[in-house]
């Protein structure tokens, strides 16, 4: 087969799975996403660590990157003109200029599929996975095949380069301007595989940060842990118990998907303070109520589980702390498609 009919066969591979490709982000937005959000699944956390910057990776290549594809398909039929004509340089040197766009989403894909094969241990998963399955458009894949697509079009992008340029004459004005291209789409995955790596150091710092922290709550130590785990905020509470009028200070420690209660065990001057696990909450068991004030209770909130009929009353030092609480609760503790703000 000639070159210039390759040539053209690879640029039709272009567009054609450019448009899947969009459609393929479509369906992961309008879906995938919408539907873990209604059947109640996720926290708004888990919902940022799964999707990350899903929808600004589809309205980037559905109204800037396959737009400009489509109109030198148009050019070309317009003028007569032969696909294998058709000068694709300046597309991929547009397309180098937005690529850092997936930096968030590939920076975020070591959690997100940490969190899918979480999400399968869920007995509720089996059911919601196979009506993914059944969706016409998904052609039988999972949730897991299509978190990863945006990865693996990341990665196509040089290999298409390469092979227009393969199927090029080196006299043909649009093989120096692919060239060209080539360098700035390697240079922009270069820095989104940077920050990726990076972003995994990272991250594996601040898990062992988190594992040391649970290692240090006595009861805390045989939680079940994963990669995605993180600190999200800490600090003394007041427990109060109204009918009694009796106040005891509590530890309270809020991860990414679980809350610890903790009891302070031994509090002595220049010495550390000790603590032992009194609860642990867990995302879509917590309700969070919003108290007013009364008695010797102040900027209160009352946190129950639901799955053990326990309930219990903690007082923030400022309604600021109150508030900034509330917020951290019902983004990643509680579900967020819930009641969980009631004004009392």
């Amino acid at each position: 087969m000639s070159k210039t009919k390759t040539r053209g066969l690879v640029i039709k591979e272009i567009l054609s799975t450019e448009r899947d490709y969009v459609e393929q982000l479509q369906l992961i937005v309008s879906y995938f996403k919408k539907m873990l959000e209604e059947r109640g699944i996720l926290t708004l956390d888990q919902c940022d660590t799964l999707f990350a910057n899903i929808e600004e990776l589809e309205e980037l290549n559905r109204t800037k990157i396959l737009p400009q594809i489509e109109r030198k398909f148009q050019e070309a039929k317009e003028n007569g003109s032969e696909v294998a004509s058709i000068a694709m340089g300046d597309v991929f040197s547009s397309l180098a200029t937005h690529l850092k766009v997936y930096t968030t989403y590939c920076a975020n894909q070591p959690k997100a599929l940490s969190l899918v094969n979480h999400l399968k241990r869920l007995p509720e998963f089996p059911a919601l996975d196979e009506t993914f399955r059944a969706h016409p458009k998904t052609n039988g894949l999972s949730l897991i095949d299509y978190i990863i697509k945006p990865v693996q079009r990341l990665c196509k992008y040089p290999l298409l380069i390469r092979e227009l340029i393969r199927h090029s004459e080196s006299t043909d004005p649009d093989y120096v301007a692919l060239k060209e291209a080539e360098a700035k789409v390697a240079e922009a995955v270069l820095h989104v595989n940077t920050v990726q790596a990076q972003t995994e150091k990272e991250d594996e710092m601040r898990y062992k940060m988190c594992c040391d922290l649970l290692d240090s709550i006595d009861g805390a130590q045989s939680i079940e842990r994963t990669k995605t785990l993180r600190l999200v905020r800490e600090g003394e509470l007041t427990k109060v118990d109204i009918k009694k009028g009796k106040s005891f200070p509590r530890y309270l420690v809020l991860f990414n998907n679980f809350l610890i209660s903790a009891k302070i065990k031994k509090r002595k001057p220049g010495s550390k303070i000790e603590y032992a696990m009194e609860w642990i909450f867990w995302p879509n068991a917590l309700v969070a109520t919003n108290v007013a004030d009364m008695g010797i209770a102040t900027n209160a909130i009352e946190l129950a589980d639901k799955t053990r009929d326990k309930k219990a009353l903690f007082c923030c030092a400022t309604l600021e702390q109150k508030q900034s609480s509330i917020h951290d609760l019902c983004h990643h503790i509680c579900h967020y498609r819930l009641p969980l703000l009631m004004t009392t």
